[in-house]
């Protein structure tokens, strides 16, 4: 069998093989699994798609046959286009040509004997080639349609002729010019293209690979399917051209032109196009994963539904042509996943449904000028220090751990929106609404969130507000309404609705009921007939009947575990907050004129705080730390559902009470420091001796550890501050971060006139607590002195730390007994 390599063999045109008759032509029938050549009706003027054929190799000496469905043809009792270039077996054909007219003969040679392609009917056989004259069915007529490479070389043109399927890899072909050509299919792999003439072709499934393409012009394309993986392209200009599922992964494109190119399902993933121009290009779902994008200009593109995931973007002003710009770009439904848009120009751009996780757009330019982050997805993206007043945002627009430092949201309504674990340092919320905002383990640090920002069902358990300010903010479940007039107390205190309550913007229903609290003064109002159900609290106060109301569909904010040292809820609405576990301290720590009845408030820290004038009308501050706060004018009487202000196993040494009443309120197990501290356990008279030897005898070191407060026996040493009745137990290591609990205890000798003696052990100042300060723990000393609050501030159902009612106070009842906690009440160790 004859055999050439083809991968030296050149293209040798495309040809159209017809009967003498011109009638019919060589044909390729299609089949499910192989490719038949068979003889079908057509005419040699206008050949269809299926019955035109590429030739490799010289056509009088020897050529391989390419069918047009790109394979390549052998004999298998039937010529079949069944094989990939460069396989073994290929049929190696020769073309003699008989007379003037093109009349031919195609031969095939095998093992040294030749034979005639012939039809028969319709099918496409061989015979043996005979002596004399060929048989009548081998005669052909041999049409070319497209001339050879070396033709094209030599005339600089193809003249419009088709190219589908021709194999014209490696080749230099920058001197041809294929204008208006039919690329179609045809592989130009790793050609010397460069600034060759291809305007007007028409180019689907055209290979580009690895070819040098600098400098192309190919304005108003149409390519579909083509690949260009790892083409250099530069300086090359596609402008207004169309481009479809094409390919052009690992390109270099460095200053090219696409203005006005119109491109869907297009790749450029790891594409280099630094400096690239596509002003009003229109892209729909192209990727450009991993491509370098700097120093490029898309001016009012349209990208909806690109993937530039790891793209470069962060531009360096001294590459050519300098910044990039997207400004007017729409990237509604495009992801730029991990990007970095520096030095780049994105004012007026769309990011409507955007995914733009982890991209930093912290040294962009023109943020504050985007249009629309609508739905956008900017989890762990970089905003810090912009101004997004004017950037349209939704409910649906997800700022999970991204980083918003100094970021301006003046104004936005932020109703449900995801701020979860984000930076958010000095930001303005200022006029915002945060209604249902998602705030948990976020960082408002030094934030400013005034202007009587609504925040009622927000989420900022475990968020750090240190320094925030969050005056007159609506965290609480309440609404507030305009004042009644106060001829409306009458009305009330005869269990009646007021008419003015049934019209806007009240409207209580006819069956709702009134509760008198405190008749003239207080009362509740229940509406069970709207949807949701109302529950209004109206206060008699010198402006009128302040009313106030509950719903059932509005909840409370959580604050749960925030780190919220110095910060100012001056003013804000936090009725039945959930603020468990807050830490929240320091000179400029305030809840004055603060509304935190219901709140629950218990596990926390909240050392010297200002609750001045603050209603804590049934708020809850169990196992809270209360050292040195100032409770001055505060309502803590019981809620107006008669829930009572608990302080139960708090801690409450220094705490003010001034000009206000502890009635109904419950101090069970609370610490309550006296002169000498915080009454905690007895230990037997017998220990004076050893006292005024100021010996700390193993005896005494296991009555304290029995107690709970172990002393440390090689620091603990005695003062005596009176001998025989006084004395003070230092229990402080100054070496040791980590020590909590009273740093010294008083110990008092006390001898009832009924016979009755024993040794009082107070918890002494200060008191050592480890917080925790944005993950490191701290050690506070906090020093202390009695509990402001006088019997005369409690009524007779107040509950005394003793758990015991001040009404049981009498001769043989001290108020020292009613003061001690039932339970030794243990100093708190740590928050957060």
């Amino acid at each position: 069998m004859l055999k050439i390599d083809i991968t030296t063999k050149l293209f040798a045109g495309k040809y159209v093989f017809s009967t003498p008759d011109k009638q019919n032509l060589i044909s390729l029938e299609s089949g499910i699994s192989t490719a038949v050549l068979n003889i079908a009706p057509g005419k040699v003027e206008s050949p269809g798609s299926f019955q035109e054929f590429n030739l490799y190799g010289d056509i009088n000496t020897g050529f391989n046959l390419q069918a047009p469905n790109w394979n390549y043809v052998v004999y298998s009792e039937t010529y079949l286009a069944n094989q990939l270039r460069g396989a073994e077996g290929l049929s190696v054909f020769s073309i003699h040509v008989i007379d003037e007219n093109n009349n031919c003969t195609i031969t095939e040679l095998v093992n040294e004997t030749e034979f005639y392609l012939v039809a028969n009917g319709v099918l496409l056989n061989r015979i043996p080639k005979p002596t004399g004259k060929p048989p009548t069915n081998a005669l052909f007529v041999l049409n070319k349609i497209t001339d050879s490479l070396a033709d094209m070389l030599n005339q600089g043109s193809t003249m419009g002729n088709p190219l589908t399927g021709a194999y014209l890899a490696k080749q230099d072909v920058q001197t041809i010019s294929f204008s208006m050509s039919d690329l179609s299919y045809a592989d130009f792999t790793g050609c010397k293209i460069l600034a060759a003439n291809f305007n007007g072709v028409t180019a689907t499934y055209t290979q580009f690979d690895q070819a040098n393409l600098t400098g192309w012009v190919a304005s108003g394309l149409t390519l579909e399917s083509c690949s260009f993986v790892n083409a250099i392209m530069n300086q090359a200009t596609l402008g207004s051209s169309v481009l479809i599922s094409c390919v052009f992964d690992a390109a270099k494109l460095i200053n090219a032109n696409f203005n006005n190119t119109t491109a869907k399902n297009t790749s450029f993933n790891q594409t280099d196009l630094t400096g690239w121009v596509a002003n009003g290009l229109t892209f729909a779902n192209c990727s450009f994963v991993k491509a370098n994008l700097q120093a490029i200009s898309l001016v009012s593109a349209k990208l909806i539904g690109c993937n530039f995931n790891l793209a470069s973007m962060n531009t360096d002003p001294g590459i050519s042509p300098g910044y990039s710009t997207f400004q007017g770009a729409d990237f509604t439904n495009a992801s730029l996943v991990g990007c970095i848009i520096g030095n780049a120009r994105v004012n007026e751009c769309n990011f409507n449904g955007a995914i733009l996780i982890n991209t930093d757009f912290s040294k962009a330019l023109g943020v504050p000028d985007i249009i629309d982050f609508s739905n956008a997805l900017l989890i762990g993206a970089n905003l810090t220090g912009n101004d997004l007043t004017k950037c349209q945002i939704n409910e649906y627009t997800n700022f999970m751990s991204a980083r918003l430092e100094g970021c301006n949201f003046t104004g936005h309504d932020l109703t449900n929106n995801i701020f979860v674990k984000a930076k958010m340092a000095n930001t303005k919320l200022d006029k915002t609404n945060l209604t249902g905002a998602q705030l948990a383990f976020a960082d408002l640090s030094f934030a400013t969130i005034t202007g009587g920002v609504l925040m009622i069902g927000a989420n900022l358990s475990n968020a750090i507000l240190e320094s925030a300010n969050f005056t007159g903010a609506q965290l609480g479940a309440k609404n507030h309404f305009p004042y009644l007039p106060l001829a409306d107390s009458v009305v009330l205190d005869q269990g009646i609705v007021p008419d003015d309550m049934k019209n806007k913007p009240y409207n209580v229903s006819s069956t709702a009921t009134v509760k008198i609290i405190q008749p003239g003064s207080q009362w509740t109002i229940t509406d069970v007939v709207s949807n949701p159900s109302y529950v209004y609290e109206i206060l008699k106060n010198v402006n009128g009947l302040m009313v106030q109301s509950t719903t059932t569909a509005d909840n409370a904010a959580i604050l749960s575990n925030a780190f919220m040292p110095n910060a100012n809820f001056q003013l804000a609405n936090l009725y039945a907050v959930e603020m468990s576990g807050v830490i929240w301290y320091g000179p400029s720590a305030n809840a004055e004129n603060t509304d935190l009845g219901l709140a629950n408030l218990s596990n926390a820290f909240l050392a010297e705080i200002s609750f001045k004038q603050t209603k804590l009308q049934g708020a809850t501050f169990d196992f809270s730390t209360l050292i040195g706060a100032n409770f001055l004018d505060t309502d803590l009487n019981p809620s107006p559902d008669l829930k009572s202000t608990s302080f139960a196993f708090a801690s409450l040494q220094s705490t003010q009470f001034n000009n206000t009443n502890l009635f109904n309120a419950n101090l069970t197990n609370a610490a309550f420091a006296m002169e000498n501290g915080v009454p905690v356990f007895t230990i037997d008279a017998s220990f004076k001796t050893t006292l005024d030897q100021l010996t700390v005898s193993q005896a005494l070191i296991t009555a304290f550890s029995n107690s709970g407060y172990p002393l440390i026996s090689t620091i603990a040493s005695i003062t005596a501050n009176t001998l025989g009745s006084n004395w003070t137990i230092a229990n402080s290591d100054d070496n040791s971060i980590t020590q909590t609990g009273y740093s010294e205890f008083i110990l008092e000798y006390i001898n009832y006139e009924n016979g009755l003696s024993f040794i009082q052990v107070y918890g002494g100042s200060p008191l050592l607590v480890l917080v925790n300060t944005k993950g490191k723990q701290e050690q506070i000393p906090i020093a202390f002195g009695p509990t402001a609050l006088t019997k005369e501030q409690m009524d007779d159902n107040t509950t005394c730390p003793s758990g015991m009612k001040l009404k049981l106070l009498n001769n043989h009842l001290t108020y020292l007994d009613l003061m001690t906690a039932a339970l030794p009440p243990r100093p708190p160790s740590s928050w957060g």
